[in-house]
C-alpha cells in the first residue's frame, strides 16, 4: 500500500508520495494530488467539507485510503468494525513513520490510554502509545482516536508458546504491569489480544479502560495476566501438568486471596524469572558475607542483634546460592529490646531452617513463594514478640530487616526503620520503605529526604514488631547479578552515614569485613548516637569468587 517517494519538496528537497498535500519534513505545501483529508471540527460559523458517509455506513464507517486524519495521518489499510476501526497510517510528520491508528465511535473510548500518557510510564514490555485525540468525521460526529506503535502481531487463539516463552513473559509482562500499578493506575481489560510481540519483545497494549488502581483492580489485573498465559502454553482441550513449573506458578496465581497467591505484579514477574533462572540453570554464584553489631557511643547496652545462615556452599547445586540474612533493633529499654530482637532473629533462624531450607536438601532448586515464606516467618517473629511482651507486660518491640537470598534474586521484608539497600554499577539504591513519621512526612512532601537523617522526630517509628498480634510485613522482590551487594543496616548506621560516605566506603575497601568495619567506625565516629548494626552480602562469580 505504501506509494514510492516521487515528489520533491521544492523547499527542502525531501521525496515525497505523489499525492502528499504537505511535506513530510518541512511541512511545505506540494503540488501533488490533494490528499482526502478529513479536517478537525471547524469554530461555529466556519464550514468544513466533509466526504459524504458511504450508504452502508449505519452510523460509523470507516475512513477511506489516503484520508488524511489530524493534519498527520494517511490511511494506508483499514480493518473495519462495528465499533472500533484500525488503520495503518504513514505519520507526515516523521519521515518514514507508521502507527496503528485506532478509532472509535465513542469519543471517549481512549481516555485511559491519555492516563498512561499522562503518567509518562514507560517500560520495554509496553507498548507505546503515540497520541491520544478527538476529531469530527463523517456529517461532524466526533469519534476518538488513538495511536500505538507499528509494528506489532498480536496473539490469538492459535498462538501457542513453551514454558520457558511463558516464564520470560510473564516476567516481561509482569515489570510492565508493575510499572503502571506504581504509577496508581489499572489496565483493567488484560485478555489475549492485549498481549503483543514485536520480535523478540513481548508487549502489554491497549490500555482504553486503564483507571485509577484499586486493591480490587489490582488483583484483577494479575489474574487476568495469569489467565491469558495459561491460555497461551495449555493446547486446545488439554491441561499442563501441575509439576510443570510455569503451570504451578500460574496456578498460583490464579488462586487469589490465598497465602501463596501474589500480592503484587512485581511478585509476580521475580517468580516467573526465578522459575526461568532454575530451568535455564544460570552460572553458579557465591555470597560473600560480612556482619558486625557495635553499642555505639552514647549506649550502655546493644539492643540490636543479627542473624546470618548461608547454605550456599552446604546445599549448592545448578548455581543455587541460599542465604537468610537478618537485622532487628530493640526498642523499650531496661533489657526489653535486648529480648525483643534476640526473639526475632531467633525465630526468623528457626522459620528457615523449619520451612525454607528442606526445599534444597534434595540439591533441587524448589519451587516455591520464597517472598511469602519470609513474609510469612516475620510474621511468626512479630507474634513471638507480642505474647512475650503481653507476658511480661512491657512495651518491648523491635524492627526489623530479612533478606533471603535464592540463587540471583532477593526477597526481603521490612517493618521499622531498619534498612535494606542495593549497591550496583557504582550506585545505591534503598530497597526497603521506613515505618516512620519522618517518612510520612517525605511521602506527603512534607519534607525532603535528605533531611530525614537530622530531623529531631526522626526515631518515631510508625510500625514495629511485637506491637500488636498480627503485623501487616512489606515485602520486595530484587533481581542480583555477579557485583551486587546487599547492605542491611539499623538505623545507627544509616543516620551517622550519609549514603555516598556508605557507597564509597564499600566500593573502596578490599573485603567485606573491611568494609563494615569501617562504616560502624564510621558512624562511632559521627557521634555513634545508637547501636549500630550491618550486614554486607556481595553476589559474586563463584568461579571467581574470593574467600
Amino acid at each position: 500500500m505504501n506509494e514510492p517517494l516521487t515528489l520533491q519538496c521544492p523547499k527542502c528537497g525531501t521525496m515525497n508520495r505523489q499525492a502528499a498535500k504537505l511535506c513530510r519534513n518541512c511541512r511545505t505545501p506540494l503540488g501533488g494530488t490533494p490528499t482526502q483529508k478529513i479536517a478537525p471540527a471547524q469554530p461555529s460559523g466556519q464550514a468544513t467539507a466533509r466526504i459524504t458517509p458511504p450508504t452502508d455506513a449505519n452510523g460509523f464507517a470507516a475512513l477511506p485510503e489516503r484520508a488524511l486524519v489530524h493534519e498527520r495521518y494517511e490511511i494506508m489499510q483499514a480493518w473495519p468494525s462495528t465499533q472500533t476501526n484500525t488503520y495503518l497510517v504513514n505519520d507526515e510528520s516523521q519521515q518514514g513513520a507508521q502507527w496503528y491508528l485506532y478509532e472509535a465511535a465513542n469519543a471517549n473510548e481512549f481516555q485511559g490510554a491519555q492516563r498512561v500518557l499522562d503518567k509518562q510510564i514507560e517500560h520495554p514490555a509496553l507498548a507505546r502509545v503515540g497520541e491520544v485525540f478527538q476529531e469530527s468525521q463523517y456529517d461532524n460526529a466526533v469519534r476518538g482516536y488513538m495511536t500505538m506503535e507499528f509494528p506489532l502481531a498480536f496473539a490469538s487463539e492459535q498462538t501457542r508458546v513453551n514454558e520457558t516463552d511463558i516464564l520470560k513473559y510473564g516476567s516481561e509482562l509482569g515489570g510492565a504491569l508493575e510499572a503502571l500499578h506504581r504509577a496508581s493506575l489499572a489496565h483493567n481489560n488484560i485478555q489475549l489480544g492485549s498481549i503483543a510481540f514485536q520480535g523478540n519483545q513481548v508487549k502489554l497494549a491497549h490500555f482504553g479502560f486503564a483507571a485509577p488502581l484499586t486493591a480490587e483492580s489490582r488483583k484483577r489485573d494479575i489474574y487476568n495476566l495469569a489467565r491469558v498465559l495459561q491460555t497461551l502454553i495449555t493446547p486446545p482441550g488439554q491441561t499442563v501438568p501441575l509439576q510443570s513449573p510455569a503451570a504451578a506458578l500460574l496456578q498460583r496465581a490464579l488462586i487469589p486471596n490465598t497465602p501463596t497467591s501474589f500480592a503484587t505484579a512485581g511478585d509476580f514477574a521475580a517468580a516467573c524469572q526465578d522459575a526461568l533462572e532454575g530451568i535455564r540453570r544460570p552460572k553458579s554464584v557465591h555470597l560473600n558475607v560480612a556482619r558486625l553489631t557495635d553499642v555505639g557511643v552514647r549506649r550502655e547496652l546493644n539492643e540490636d542483634a543479627f542473624a546470618v545462615v548461608d547454605y550456599s556452599r552446604a546445599i549448592q547445586k545448578g548455581g543455587q546460592a541460599v542465604g537468610l540474612f537478618v537485622v532487628s533493633d530493640g526498642m523499650g529499654g531496661a533489657a526489653a529490646g535486648e529480648v525483643a530482637s534476640q526473639i526475632v532473629t531467633d525465630r526468623m533462624m528457626q522459620e528457615f531452617n523449619q520451612t525454607i531450607a528442606p526445599l534444597f536438601w534434595d540439591g533441587a532448586k524448589a519451587q516455591a513463594d520464597y517472598g511469602a515464606l519470609l513474609k510469612t516467618a516475620g510474621e511468626k517473629a512479630s507474634r513471638a514478640v507480642y505474647e512475650e511482651r503481653s507476658r511480661l507486660r512491657n512495651d518491648m518491640g523491635a524492627t526489623l530487616v530479612a533478606a533471603l537470598v535464592v540463587g540471583a534474586q532477593a526477597y526481603l521484608i521490612n517493618v521499622g526503620d531498619s534498612r535494606a539497600y542495593l549497591i550496583r554499577d557504582g550506585s545505591m539504591k534503598k530497597i526497603t520503605k521506613d515505618h516512620s513519621l519522618v517518612q510520612s512526612l517525605v511521602d506527603a512532601n512534607q519534607l525532603r529526604e535528605e533531611d530525614v537523617r537530622t530531623h529531631p522526630q526522626r526515631n518515631i517509628i510508625t510500625r514495629s514488631i511485637g506491637e500488636k498480634a498480627n503485623i501487616n510485613v512489606d515485602v520486595f522482590n530484587e533481581p542480583l547479578k555477579a557485583g551486587d551487594a546487599l547492605l542491611l543496616c539499623s538505623d545507627g548506621m544509616w543516620e551517622m552515614v550519609e549514603d555516598q560516605v556508605v557507597l564509597k566506603t564499600i566500593q573502596e575497601a578490599t573485603t567485606t569485613q573491611t568494609a563494615v568495619r569501617q562504616l560502624i567506625d564510621l558512624a562511632n565516629k559521627n557521634g555513634g548516637d545508637d547501636n549500630i548494626t550491618c550486614i554486607l552480602v556481595r553476589i559474586e562469580d563463584a568461579g571467581a569468587a574470593k574467600n
